[in-house]
């Protein structure tokens, strides 16, 4: 159930990622060519995109996604490798736990406030803000079965003999 929920929020980023296509066309063609700008096309692009971005990462890291550093990772025995990723997740889990912490601040220390943005929209703050904390739980929650998943393969002789063969000749 709980991969599921991770599939789906990735599926509502991308759905989000193309409708950010057609309407920054829109705004394009309106701007450029019938000069008549719209005004709400950049605001929803830029909360559109933080959404995407928030909905769409925990299924990246579960799936390995994530930005690595070939040239290094190429270089390390497998047995290194599972033990930099041990590393390299927890770390990755800390620093999304404070992202989660900060958010979960900020949205509720707007919402307390009865902040609005301040643009084409009268919209309160923390509906922007809201998927900061959200989406940083899931990140946290998937760095962790990263560890996990790290921290047990290391733990497998077997996994050393089939990662042997993939191991760089220096």
């Amino acid at each position: 159930m709980y991969d599921r929920l991770i599939n789906a929020m990735a599926a509502i980023g991308a759905v989000i990622l193309v409708l950010m296509a057609f309407w920054i066309s829109y705004e394009v063609v309106m701007r450029y060519f019938l000069n008549s700008p719209t005004i709400w096309a950049t605001d929803l692009s830029e909360y559109g995109l933080l959404y995407a971005t928030f909905l769409a990462a925990p299924w990246l890291v579960r799936e390995g996604g994530h930005v690595q550093v070939d040239i290094v990772l190429s270089r390390l025995t497998a047995a290194r490798r599972l033990h930099l990723g041990v590393v390299t997740s927890f770390v990755a889990a800390v620093a999304s736990a404070i992202l989660l912490w900060q958010g979960i601040d900020a949205t509720w220390d707007t919402f307390v406030r009865g902040q609005y943005m301040a643009r084409a929209w009268s919209i309160p703050r923390w509906t922007v803000l809201v998927i900061i904390p959200v989406g940083s739980f899931f990140l946290v929650v998937e760095w962790l079965r990263a560890v996990v998943r790290s921290a047990s393969a290391a733990g497998r002789p077997e996994t050393f003999t089939e990662r042997a063969a993939e191991e760089p000749v220096v």
